[in-house]
């Protein structure tokens, strides 16, 4: 994966970085889609496994309310009739995989603009506990996401 990364340079220790970093974005983006999906044990599973590895509580906070962010922009896009080429130039994401785009695309069919920005509300109040004050960061991250599969249930 690092080689490919590369792209024929040599390989650093910053790209390394960046992968293992990309490997923490891809698991929160399957969490997003996992609560998405009504698959919460899926999404509890990947958190699970991520918080044995000691991923930092405020990184899988972050890396949620990116997710989330990107989903908004990704339903703003539908409704308003845009390509996926368009959403991915007016917002950068030229280095995404195109699948990944389109899974982004496919999780915001599935839900309401009201929905994500739930989630982002829940998503900040976390983010403010976990600064604001000491607390089990692991307990948080699994009360948010209790919460943000409820309203990923909820009818739009």
């Amino acid at each position: 994966k690092v080689c490919s990364y590369a792209d024929g340079a040599p390989v650093t220790a910053q790209m390394i970085d960046e992968c293992v970093q990309q490997s923490v974005e891809a698991s929160v983006f399957d969490i997003c889609h996992a609560l998405l999906s009504d698959n919460a044990d899926k999404a509890f599973e990947i958190l699970h496994e991520l918080l044995r590895r000691k991923t930092d509580p405020q990184t899988l906070i972050g890396g949620m309310a990116f997710n989330w962010i990107d989903l908004y922009r990704a339903k703003t896009a539908l409704l308003e009739d845009r390509r996926l080429t368009d959403y991915a130039e007016n917002f950068n994401y030229r280095k995404k995989p195109s699948s990944a785009l389109q899974k982004l695309m496919q999780d915001a069919r599935k839900c309401t603009r009201k929905q994500i920005t739930a989630a982002l509300d829940i998503l900040a109040d976390a983010d403010a506990q976990l600064k604001s004050r000491s607390v089990n960061g692991a307990l948080l991250l699994e009360e948010t996401l209790v919460r943000i599969a409820g309203v990923c249930k909820k009818d739009a």
